[in-house]
């Protein structure tokens, strides 16, 4: 995948390819015959503002698609590792060896969260460790049987929040997994082609002035494609949702700060 590779160099390169090539086919296309072109120019015009509005809502929509998803996917972890700190204090309402045993297989999973799935999800993978470590979790509750009305009450709010939990969980994955279809991007590319290539058609004496106006499109159309292409892998690359949430979680209970106080 693109994204493997630093995503700023990548981006220099797709922008700065694109610019190149861009002008190389404008140098090409100078050494053809204009006279046609010098009487078409008001066809030319009108055509170009059609096809550049068509593309621009095209572009819009899918850059407020994948900013929506990329946003989805942050929310899905921040809530999850809510409903993780919720459980590891609500454990301590049931007796010791419990309380420990499922804060500690809470805590197995959110490591593995950390150290094993944010890996695979750059590959749009869940984790089978991490979701054993979650099957766990659930062992540990289904094994708990409630001794007192406190306990009973704890526990069922406990199983809500698991239930929370696995939703958040569910979400996460797949925001990793869902990317925009080939086709579209096939639509993408082809839009941002014939864009530019209606501003060669216009016939403007000055080379200089011309390549600027084609340079500065075509740099700018390959910047919004490769942020559509950043934002809509979530979970890889450098512009990507970090684990700093699981990670405060952990940092927490290590400190003791979901221990029982007296």
């Amino acid at each position: 995948m693109p994204l493997a590779m630093s995503t700023v160099g990548f981006g220099v390169l797709v922008v700065a390819g694109t610019i190149g090539v861009s002008l190389v086919a404008m140098m090409l296309v100078r050494r053809l015959p204009r006279e046609r072109l010098v009487n078409s120019q008001d066809s030319v015009a009108v055509m170009f503002s059609a096809v550049g509005v068509l593309y621009t809502v095209l572009l819009a929509f899918l850059v407020v698609l994948v900013w929506e998803q990329f946003n989805g996917a942050q929310d899905s972890t921040e809530q999850e590792a809510t409903k993780i700190s919720n459980l590891l204090r609500d454990a301590n309402a049931f007796p010791g060896p419990v309380r420990n045993k499922l804060q500690g297989r809470l805590i197995t999973y959110t490591n593995s969260v950390i150290d094993d799935e944010w890996k695979t999800m750059a590959h749009g993978k869940s984790s089978p460790v991490t979701g054993a470590a979650y099957q766990r979790v659930w062992a540990g509750y289904y094994d708990y049987r409630p001794g007192s009305g406190q306990e009973g009450r704890f526990y069922d709010e406990s199983i809500g929040r698991l239930n929370d939990l696995g939703q958040a969980r569910r979400l996460r994955v797949i925001s990793s997994e869902s990317s925009i279809p080939s086709i579209m991007w096939f639509m993408l590319i082809i839009g941002g082609v014939v864009t530019i290539g209606y501003l060669y058609l216009f016939a403007i004496p000055d080379a200089l002035l011309q390549g600027a106006m084609i340079g500065s499109v075509a740099g700018l159309l390959a910047f919004i494609l490769f942020l559509i292409l950043a934002l809509d892998h979530p979970f890889a690359g450098d512009v990507k949702v970090t684990p700093v949430a699981y990670r405060d979680v952990v940092a927490l209970f290590d400190k003791g700060g979901y221990a029982r106080q007296p």
